[in-house]
């Protein structure tokens, strides 16, 4: 088992969590290519299926962690470089 975690770029940019019909306004707090560090998600239970819509894309992903109004999520399918480079470049500008 490996002790270690990926590398996240901080973050902050609005979001819509897509639940079973419903769309949540989220805060991402940070990202990789392989997931994300929300804030403001609804309870939804770990191993839940949500989609994540940011930048006109719409990432499939599993609700891996949660704790208050903190989630993490793991997309199934690793980011490409350029959605990751808007992403990370988002440091410091306010919330759309």
């Amino acid at each position: 088992m490996q002790l270690w975690r990926k590398n996240r770029a901080p973050t902050r940019y609005s979001a819509n969590l897509l639940v079973g019909g419903g769309s949540h306004r989220v805060t991402i707090m940070n990202v990789h290519d392989e997931g994300v560090g929300l804030e403001g998600a609804p309870q939804i239970a770990v191993g839940a299926t949500v989609t994540l819509q940011v930048i006109h894309h719409r990432l499939p992903a599993k609700v891996v962690w949660r704790k208050g109004t903190a989630s993490g999520v793991v997309f199934q399918t690793r980011l490409g470089p350029q959605i990751l480079t808007i992403l990370r470049r988002l440091v410091g500008q306010p919330i759309r």
